[in-house]
């Protein structure tokens, strides 16, 4: 699996993007975080991470119940769901930017 490290980001620049996301600050921010995210998926790839990624998987599948361990893992409490899935997670740093409106 590939896990992007993005961060730190400044306080409450959730908030600006929030409220001027146009601004250059926040396009700046915007597309600093598209670099790194780019530069973090082309090392991985580059280092053959999704060729044994898929190859460790084939073998646990082999070996073990995968498909209960991942229903098991997906309904964790300690998971919260994200376990074998794609999607972006902020670790609750998201609320402390300030980028929700309430």
């Amino acid at each position: 699996s590939n896990d992007l490290m993005l961060g730190p980001l400044p306080d409450r620049s959730g908030e600006a993007f929030r409220e001027e996301p146009d601004s250059a600050e926040s396009r700046q921010l915007f597309w600093n975080l598209a670099k790194e995210s780019k530069s973090q998926t082309e090392d991985f790839v580059d280092s053959g991470g999704p060729t044994h990624a898929v190859r460790v998987f084939d073998f646990a599948m082999s070996i073990s119940d995968m498909n209960n361990l991942v229903d098991l893992t997906a309904k964790s409490n300690d998971s919260l769901g994200r376990a074998y899935s794609a999607g972006v997670s902020n670790n609750g740093v998201y609320e402390r930017q300030k980028a929700v409106k309430r």
